[in-house]
């Protein structure tokens, strides 16, 4: 995580699940649990990105959650890992939401 991606990465983290952990517990539990709102009902533009050579991620949670929420515009990247894509792609992710919001 060199560059300006590692200490980026680093502060997202934080701010989305906190300096306990708590919140990566949350995250793991949102694979078994319900998430309290149907993503189906979503309306909102939504990207789903994924890489190919994600082992964090299973390829069929990217698939049921693209194919669930309807608003849904699924991005694969054939030959990414799971950090690599949003290292690689976040400009791109960026500009998809100015150009919407």
């Amino acid at each position: 995580m060199r560059g300006r991606f590692g200490p980026f990465l680093r502060a997202s983290r934080l701010d989305g699940i906190g300096e306990s952990g708590s919140g990566q517990v949350d995250g793991d539990f949102a694979f078994i649990r319900p998430w309290g709102f149907d993503p189906a009902t979503n309306r909102v533009p939504t990207q789903v990105w994924h890489g190919g050579d994600d082992l964090m991620l299973p390829r069929a949670h990217r698939r049921w959650l693209a194919d669930t929420c309807p608003s849904a515009e699924p991005r694969l990247v054939h030959v990414m890992g799971h950090l690599q894509v949003p290292a690689r792609h976040m400009a791109e992710v960026h500009g998809w939401i100015v150009d919407r919001f």
